[in-house]
């Protein structure tokens, strides 16, 4: 899995500054939904990944010790919006 990390260049300092990153279906850690309604309720991030290839690896021995594991889900998004 590859992280991906969004920066704008400011051109007179030569500077990155960090764009947060909305993730829309975003579920926290108590299966709250905070990204989906009322935007003051909004949970921002800095990093997002297009696919996910390790989460669904069931069985993870398989894969520590080189063997071929199976995958339950691949996780992905089907939109992407950069609004400026």
């Amino acid at each position: 899995m590859v992280f991906y990390d969004v920066y704008l260049k400011d051109r007179l300092t030569g500077k990155f500054i960090p764009v947060p990153v909305l993730i829309k279906d975003f579920v926290d850690e108590r299966t709250q939904t905070p990204n989906q309604g009322d935007a003051s309720a909004y949970r921002f991030h800095r990093r997002f990944f297009v696919y996910d290839n390790v989460g669904g690896i069931e069985n993870t021995n398989q894969y520590i010790n080189g063997g071929n594991p199976s995958v339950s889900f691949n996780k992905y998004f089907n939109l992407l919006i950069f609004s400026f």
